[in-house]
């Protein structure tokens, strides 16, 4: 029997649907008061991969529970050790287990409790808290040095080179002068030092006995130091030049 086939007429002969009929699914929504119903569709999910339905690595999501191991043991006096699991810990000295009735009703409900055997030093947690290195700040961390400013840092340069110039007159200095007080002349020589310290680093000039002196160059460290030398030469000089014009009046 032979199957009988409907012909398609072509598009010229089928013309085009009705404005009003074509556009019938596009008519919009009113409301009873005759006002449009805005709407305004939700924006398109972006297209990302779910790292959940990777076979592979899926045991790493969406986990529930507690997991001890591997954990960090510390001990008094031995390094660090990491276990792997609980074999490890046994081999050590110690487990976690269960926690018992008297343990749930004393601290409240628990997955867990770490135990280990008598004599056994090791520990879930540090005996001393580790000191912050900035230089090597850990994973996760950031160390921003704080600024200093410069009057910080000038009164910190101020008490270096002062150290630094009462140790050279301390050591090369001339002694004290018979008519002074060896404890006074070292002050004084503490004083001269912090003088030509902050002279040499380029801040206001300390008022000292002898008077104005001309600044040494801003950070030269020789020139304040001579300068020291002379000033203390100087003062020495003066004070025997003193006693031989009183011995000269004696006479």
């Amino acid at each position: 029997m032979p199957v009988e086939t409907i012909p398609i007429p072509p598009r010229s002969q089928v013309g085009y649907l009705d404005p009003s009929i074509a556009n019938e699914g596009a008519k919009a929504v009113e409301f009873s008061n005759g006002e449009p119903l805005s709407f305004t569709a939700a924006p398109l999910k972006p297209n990302y991969p779910d790292w959940s339905e990777i076979r592979s690595i899926a045991k790493y999501f969406n986990r529930t529970g507690f997991e001890p191991w591997p954990a960090w043991f510390y001990h008094p006096t031995q390094e660090p050790r990491l276990l792997k699991d609980q074999a490890e810990g046994e081999k050590l000295g110690v487990w976690y287990r269960k926690p018992t009735n008297d343990e749930v009703a004393r601290f409240g409900v628990m997955r867990g409790v770490w135990d280990w055997r008598a004599g056994c030093e090791w520990r879930p947690t540090p005996y001393h808290a580790p000191k912050f290195d900035p230089k090597n700040p850990g994973h996760g961390k950031e160390y921003v040095d704080p600024m200093r400013d410069n009057a910080t840092a000038n009164r910190f340069m101020v008490q270096e080179i002062a150290k630094g110039i009462g140790q050279a007159l301390q050591a090369n200095g001339p002694s004290a002068p018979p008519t002074i007080d060896p404890h006074m002349w070292e002050q004084f020589k503490q004083f001269l030092a912090f003088q030509k310290a902050n002279e040499a680093v380029g801040g206001a000039a300390v008022q000292g006995a002898t008077g104005d002196e001309p600044q040494a160059p801003q950070g030269n460290f020789g020139g304040a130091l001579d300068q020291a030398m002379n000033t203390l030469a100087a003062a020495t000089n003066g004070e025997q030049g003193k006693n031989k014009e009183g011995t000269n009046k004696k006479r």
